[in-house]
């Protein structure tokens, strides 16, 4: 169970690394300018958060799901 965690928490976090880095890139003419193909750049970071997408996904379904709470908050 602790390494369905731990890989859950990675794939979250590459996630999150690739979604800021694709926010950055699209927003900040700085990071642009850093890089000669922006468009392969890009591309990189859809493909890292499009594939810890996916693994998330899957090993989601091997994890048990959360309690959810009554509606009588009991």
């Amino acid at each position: 169970m602790q390494l369905l965690l731990s890989l859950q928490k990675d794939y979250e976090s590459k996630i999150i690394e690739a979604d800021f880095q694709i926010k950055l890139f699209t927003t900040n003419a700085l990071a642009v300018a850093g890089h000669s193909n922006h468009a392969e750049v890009l591309d990189k970071w859809i493909k890292i958060k499009a594939e810890n997408t996916e693994k998330l996904k899957e090993i989601l379904t091997y994890l048990p799901k959360p309690d959810k709470p009554k509606k009588d908050g009991k």
